[in-house]
């Protein structure tokens, strides 16, 4: 009897080790299929995002804190030469991602003193501080302004501050849809919604590999 259940056992580890399993469901039970899949995959391959227990949750906004953390990730995890200067900071694990991008000039408060770490970051603004963290200078895409004022449906919805950074990003490939990896596919920019996790695993990694 005992010959027989080791044997079955045995059948069991070898069926299982047998069974393709997704490298998505690997990491995280979540993304399958997701359009941002493999973006998501290359962002937790780089370190630079985590989950939920086993979930990612790729269509949920990401707070500042987050996302000025998944930055720094990026960066090599500078150590900040002196603490923030913002009031609100209430978290250890943030602080020293916080410190380093308000140093670095990549990030700027709420007012009144105030970071707002459990605030939102929308679209316009996460392609604001890409482009900060790049330098923020002008290049090509300045030429193409007027045809992406005509070409993008709710261009005129960006911000002030915004639309050169925006442009900046869609001219360098940085910049994704709502919910596809080209901004072509539907022609919007969608600035003022809230840029979800998969959005900023797509727009990191892109941010991260462009050429220039």
């Amino acid at each position: 009897m005992k010959k027989i259940l080791i044997l079955v056992l045995i059948a069991a580890i070898l069926a299982a080790a047998m069974c393709p399993v997704s490298a998505a469901e690997t990491v995280f039970k979540d993304i399958a299929d997701h359009w941002a899949e493999e973006y998501i995959l290359q962002a937790s391959e780089r370190k630079l995002v985590q989950g939920y227990n086993g979930l990612y949750r790729p269509d949920d906004s990401m707070t500042r804190a987050e996302l000025v953390t998944v930055l720094w990730r990026a960066m090599g995890q500078p150590k900040p030469t002196q603490a923030s200067t913002f009031t609100d900071l209430k978290q250890d694990w943030y602080k020293d991602a916080v410190a380093w991008a308000e140093e670095n000039a990549v990030i700027n408060g709420v007012g009144a003193g105030l970071f707002g770490p459990d605030g939102n970051v929308t679209r316009e603004q996460l392609a604001t501080i890409l482009h900060r963290l790049s330098g923020g200078k002008v290049g090509m895409e300045a030429m193409f302004t007027s045809i992406y004022d005509q070409k993008l449906t709710d261009a005129d919805k960006i911000s002030s501050y915004a639309k050169s950074a925006v442009y900046w990003c869609i001219y360098n490939g940085v910049y994704c849809g709502e919910t596809s990896v080209n901004v072509n596919d539907t022609l919007t920019v969608a600035p003022k919604a809230d840029a979800t996790r998969a959005q900023i695993a797509v727009m990191m990694n892109r941010y991260l590999d462009r050429d220039n």
